[in-house]
């Protein structure tokens, strides 16, 4: 079990998804201590091209990112920090932005 669990929804934001990925390893201590759950609408090729190449490549291999992939809706709370929460592993939920 983590003890962290990061809950971040993104649509066509590869680039900020690449700087927080990017900040976890240069500021986190210790990172098997958390894992980072992204919330994605099925319809965002470009977002789920980014995932893939990254898991594909190992490019963030240290880091346990879950994708979890939805139909898109307007209300971030209820359907996408909701969503993700029930899937979170962790003692503690940090709701992030993934930018």
């Amino acid at each position: 079990m983590q003890k962290f669990s990061l809950l971040a929804p993104t649509r066509e934001r590869s680039y900020s998804v690449e700087r927080l990925l990017q900040s976890l390893i240069t500021t986190t201590k210790t990172l098997s201590e958390i894992e980072i759950l992204f919330a994605i609408d099925n319809d965002d090729i470009q977002t789920k091209n980014y995932f893939d190449t990254i898991f594909k490549e190992r490019k963030f291999s240290t880091i346990n990112i879950k994708t979890h992939y939805r139909e898109r809706s307007i209300m971030l709370n209820r359907d996408y920090y909701n969503f993700l929460a029930e899937k979170a592993e962790g003692e503690f939920l940090w709701i992030i932005g993934d930018d």
